[in-house]
């Protein structure tokens, strides 16, 4: 079973985007594999990010391998995600950025903190931006809080990459060695497809393939904890 929260506190990073597209390649793989595997994404947002994108696809939506659901209250979060684990192989959940100061009293920081005491598992969504970057270390903040608690994996996918630019190199290295945070090999390209997919259902090729490379290192992770 395959259990992600996709956050960061810092808005505009590409959250949605990619739990969608992660839940949306884990759906496919279960059709490739003639798996009856079924996903839930949980929209977490109450902006209903998620939720929309996939009302808004429509028919091209996978309803019968990838369920959307509106869960935004942190206090029954975790209890949600409990009472949906017989049913789903994989969830994966989209949760808020934050709209105020951030604190750990924030409601978009509880519902980070109920997503990952559910889950276990981080995916930290960033551009390579100073900015972005400078802003990462409120989410490890949670992370490391409910780590205290149980054991939380959290790695950093660096998305809306352009690769001539010396940040697209300079990011990753950043991360790791100034900020000592796990960095992901894949990288999401800036890509004009990518930025325009909100109500669509794509396969994850072509100019969405950093997904489903980030798919990959995600299973080898769980494969990993669960050796």
């Amino acid at each position: 079973m395959t259990e992600i929260t996709v956050g960061n506190l810092k808005g505009g990073v590409g959250k949605t985007t990619t739990a969608v597209l992660t839940a949306l390649g884990l759906a496919a793989e279960a059709e490739a594999g003639d798996s009856d595997d079924k996903t839930l994404l949980v929209s977490a947002d109450p902006q209903q990010s998620a939720l929309k994108w996939a009302h808004v696809a429509g028919e091209d939506w996978p309803w019968d391998r990838v369920n959307v659901v509106a869960w935004t209250d942190h206090r029954t979060l975790g209890r949600q995600i409990e009472s949906a684990r017989g049913e789903y192989a994989h969830i994966v959940v989209d949760t808020p950025p934050s709209r105020t100061r951030v604190t750990r009293a924030s409601l978009e920081a509880k519902t980070l903190e109920a997503a990952l005491t559910a889950t276990g598992n981080l995916i930290v969504t960033t551009s390579p931006s100073a900015i972005d970057l400078a802003e990462i270390a409120d989410t490890f903040e949670v992370a490391e809080a409910v780590d205290a608690i149980r054991p939380v994996y959290t790695s950093v996918l660096v998305v809306r990459v352009l690769w001539s630019t010396k940040s697209a190199t300079e990011a990753p290295a950043v991360l790791v060695e100034d900020f000592g945070y796990p960095v992901m090999q894949s990288r999401i390209s800036a890509r004009e497809p990518i930025a325009q997919a909100f109500g669509t259902a794509p396969a994850l090729t072509g100019p969405f393939a950093g997904y489903a490379d980030a798919l990959t290192e995600i299973h080898a992770r769980h494969d990993q904890q669960e050796a």
